[in-house]
């Protein structure tokens, strides 16, 4: 795992600060089991990047999608999420390869965790805590994520 300094990390949150107002997000829609869930899109560094940091609430049926370009362990850290979320990882076909459950608000320079899963996923997507209990998602279970715009430009890259 990678060591992040404590000025990196100042100087990145002051970054995403800025760039909250002014980065919008794509919306569109996965289901599971029939349920669909609004998501926003976090498909470019700068959306990752700030992810749901900064947010206040994120309402039930809603979430953020990362989408990658590669098949990879992809970490998530939790700097200045103010909200508990379930985050769940997922390979180019929507099936689930790893689950963190109720990853708790982060909200400090230095308090805060990375999660980093050692299977590949190529999107991963974050949904208020609970959301896994509630509707009984598990790993290998499949999220269909054939709706998701833009989605197929990048299913199978390795």
């Amino acid at each position: 795992m990678k060591k992040y300094g404590f000025w990196f990390l100042a100087r990145r949150t002051l970054k995403l600060m800025v760039y909250y107002r002014t980065i919008s997000f794509r919306h569109t829609s996965i289901s599971y089991r029939g349920r669909e869930f609004g998501v926003e899109m976090a498909d470019t560094r700068e959306k990752m990047q700030l992810g749901l940091s900064f947010r206040k609430e994120l309402p039930r049926d809603r979430g953020i999608v990362f989408v990658y370009k590669k098949l990879e362990p992809h970490i998530i850290w939790m700097l200045n999420t103010t909200i508990s979320l379930d985050i769940i990882w997922l390979d180019a076909r929507g099936r689930i390869v790893h689950l963190e459950e109720r990853a708790p608000p982060r909200r400090s320079l230095t308090d805060f965790k990375i999660f980093e899963p050692t299977e590949r996923s190529l999107y991963v997507i974050e949904f208020p805590a609970g959301t896994v209990e509630k509707y009984g998602m598990t790993k290998g279970s499949t999220i269909d994520i054939t709706h998701m715009a833009g989605s197929s430009e990048h299913r199978g890259k390795t």
